[in-house]
């Protein structure tokens, strides 16, 4: 896995904590 990709995996890995769990 690229570097670009982490990163956009983490991002919306993020997201989806923050809707589960504002």
């Amino acid at each position: 896995m690229g570097f670009l990709e982490c990163f956009f995996f983490s991002q919306k890995f993020k997201s989806v904590l923050e809707l589960n769990y504002p």
